[in-house]
């Protein structure tokens, strides 16, 4: 039987509309791999194979009646353990919060895909409540490996979502971004990951301040695009969302960058990036962003972010939480300057509003360091998804090739405050250019166990 694991979203939609394949037999696959590979990665923290198969098999049939509700319709996905999805926990990987509350409510982005018939395979596995972008290990679930190479991060706190897509457990997931969380794991994992504007796709519960966004990650820019094209839909429950734009209703991305002025932040060093885009008829020019501003800001306004998943826990369940959570909670308590900072990120968003009057796009490294082993400590992996995480501009995270020890190399591409269909654009033509290998299949037969695999490596 043909493997169908590796196929994209766009390829699975194709073939089930020639009767080549079937959402059964998609979901049968997924399934079986996920038995075999997650006990390695631990990609997934929560699978229900008795609804998947269900959804699956009500695909079929709309298939066969040639009644499909979009074209992801009967395509396998994945949700990071945030996000709510009706009937499945949401633990935010934290030992405080009650698996066997009732789940009866779907976010936004979930409602959203469930509508268009896409088969929910399971809850990715990320860090505690998001507490961190260098990885998506928890107390709760243990840690997560990176498929590219075991001893490797995957990155997070999306880091689940991102290896279920790279290791090719399913085609598209749900990741959350707050300042880096789908940057970092689609650029360590070498996956493409979208960060839409703020308040681009909805969100339940809403953001208060405004800093967390949902946005898909995949092997593909056809496939970033079919998720986008379907949650961008409005939800009444978000107050912040913005107005829905009908040019997601006929999108057609086109892959010229000919006259597009492009500005490259002074930390870009790929040589080989710059020469294509010159090459295409984009006018390049180097600026400077003020990074240590930015993350001062940040700083101070992801401790309140933390406080408030904090303050959500029952009190004799908060010494259960990670010693990071609970630190950050309490130098949250101390904030004296809140207004400040806040004011401080408008006048940021003003500057950056000014700036996007000269420049298409603005192109930066996905990352400042390549995927990081393990053992390392870092603060913070990806000064640019900080710097427009408060400046509230699309980016998406771009593979571009590996690296001398076979990791991924990744940049990130952002657009003006709203250009979210922009963006995908330099994506598009990046992506012509140079295209990512998957990840090494030496875990895809039989149930290895991690050291059978480092023998291979």
């Amino acid at each position: 039987m043909t493997d169908l694991t590796q196929a994209t979203a766009e390829e699975l939609s194709r073939l089930y509309q020639s009767g080549a394949a079937s959402p059964v037999t998609v979901a049968h696959q997924v399934l079986a791999k996920i038995e075999r590979v997650n006990p390695v990665l631990n990609a997934f923290c929560f699978t229900d194979p008795a609804t998947t198969l269900s959804q699956a098999q009500a695909s079929a049939q709309r298939w066969k009646n040639s009644q499909p509700l979009s074209e992801l319709d009967g395509v396998p996905v994945a949700v990071k353990d945030s996000i709510l999805t009706q009937g499945w926990p949401t633990l935010n990987a934290s030992r405080a919060v009650d698996p066997t509350q009732s789940w009866d409510e779907d976010a936004p982005a979930v409602a959203r895909l469930r509508e268009a018939g896409a088969v929910f395979v399971g809850k990715t596995t990320m860090s505690e409540f998001g507490s961190t972008e260098y990885h998506s290990d928890s107390l709760l679930y243990g840690n997560v490996y990176n498929p590219r190479n075991i001893n490797y991060t995957p990155g997070g706190s999306s880091g689940g979502s991102a290896v279920a897509v790279a290791a090719g457990l399913v085609p598209v997931a749900l990741g959350t971004d707050f300042g880096g969380s789908i940057a970092v794991p689609s650029a360590f994992c070498g996956v493409f990951g979208m960060r839409p504007s703020t308040g681009r796709v909805p969100q339940w519960p809403v953001d208060a301040l405004e800093l967390s966004t949902v946005g898909p990650m995949a092997r593909s820019m056809a496939d970033i695009e079919l998720v986008m094209n379907i949650i961008v839909k409005p939800d009444i429950r978000d107050g912040t969302s913005l107005p829905y734009d009908r040019a997601w209703n006929d999108l057609t991305i086109k892959d010229s960058l000919h006259g597009k002025k492009i500005a490259c932040v002074e930390l870009m060093k790929d040589v080989k990036i710059l020469d294509y885009l010159t090459s295409q008829g984009a006018q390049i020019n180097f600026i400077s962003l003020d990074i240590d501003f930015a993350t001062k800001i940040f700083i101070k306004l992801s401790e309140l972010k933390m406080l408030q998943q904090w303050v959500s826990v029952p009190k004799q369940l908060q010494a259960s939480t990670s010693r990071l959570l609970q630190r950050r909670a309490i130098l949250a308590h101390s904030q004296k300057d809140t207004y400040l900072q806040l004011n401080n990120r408008h006048k940021l968003i003003t500057h950056m509003r000014t700036l996007m009057q000269s420049y298409d796009f603005i192109l930066g490294p996905a990352t400042v360091i390549k995927s990081g082993q393990r053992s390392a400590l870092l603060e913070h992996v990806s000064p640019l998804s900080i710097f427009f995480c408060l400046t509230k501009q699309p980016t998406i995270t771009v593979p571009i090739g590996l690296d001398n020890t076979g990791m991924p190399i990744s940049v990130m591409i952002a657009g003006a405050m709203h250009d979210d269909i922009g963006i995908l654009q330099v994506a598009r033509a990046m992506e012509k250019q140079f295209p990512m290998p998957h990840p090494p299949l030496f875990y895809s037969k039989g149930s290895l166990c991690k050291k059978e695999i480092l023998k291979k490596e």
